[in-house]
């Protein structure tokens, strides 16, 4: 009995770890007005999505291409470019791009199973020239993990956390302009396109909040430009007109 019991409980700690084995890469660029294109990556490992079924399992939301259309008609300031569907060697998976109008609409855009991926984005202008983006990812509501609620031998938990460990999560943020500070390796910076990655896997972000931090210039549009040439061109042609008046 007491055998039976501990093969149950293995086999329920490991089909969390399995449907926990995610693979996640991101593009994301940002305009000066904070609106911008998002595509991502997921795989899923076909294993865990199968594990203890005799049927081949449905896709959950985050891995079905129609029950993502419809999800993302439903949201406010997101405009769902393409969805594709990945398939490679014992994995399965999505490719998904989109246009938002402000980054933050992005806060409310995804289900709760994607929703410590994805995270959490705020952005501040420091002054007329910079802004600061920072993106909270990860365990940031500080819930107590999947595994933690088992109980599972320390081995167990091994074996379970270097599974994760091999699963990344890798996010790359395009800026409009040239990046004033961060908090990234100095090496995953790239000054010529102004674009910056960050690199964690499963298990970090499973146990703790990850965060991203970026203070950036923007650049004057060309509207902007524009309309600073015109003011100044009214301002000469007024000082000229009343430059002329005095001489007579």
């Amino acid at each position: 009995m007491k055998f039976s019991y501990l093969k149950s409980l293995f086999y329920t700690f490991l089909l969390l770890v399995l449907q926990s084995c995610i693979e996640y890469e991101e593009k994301l660029s940002i305009n000066n007005d904070d609106s911008g294109k998002l595509s991502y990556k997921i795989l899923m490992s076909s294993e865990g999505l199968n594990f203890g079924k005799s049927e081949k399992a449905e896709l959950p939301e985050f891995l079905d291409p129609e029950k993502l259309k419809d999800s993302f008609k439903q949201r406010k300031g997101i405009k769902l470019i393409s969805v594709n569907t990945l398939k490679e060697e014992q994995k399965v998976g999505v490719e998904v791009s989109l246009e938002f109008n402000h980054i933050e609409n992005l806060n409310q855009a995804f289900g709760k199973e994607l929703e410590n991926i994805v995270g959490v984005f705020k952005v501040e202008d420091i002054n007329n020239s910079q802004k600061k983006l920072t993106r909270t990812v990860g365990n940031y509501k500080n819930k107590e993990s999947d595994l933690d609620k088992l109980d599972t031998t320390q081995n167990q938990k091994q074996i379970a956390e270097q599974l994760l460990k091999g699963y990344e999560v890798v996010y790359t943020l395009n800026l409009p302009g040239a990046i004033v500070t961060h908090n990234a390796a100095d090496s995953m910076v790239n000054n010529q396109n102004n674009s910056i990655t960050w690199n964690t896997n499963m298990l970090k972000l499973t146990q703790n909040s990850f965060q991203m931090e970026v203070v950036y210039n923007v650049p004057r549009s060309f509207k902007t430009l524009q309309l600073i040439v015109g003011i100044g061109s009214v301002v000469v042609f007024i000082a000229g007109i009343i430059y002329m008046i005095r001489r007579k």
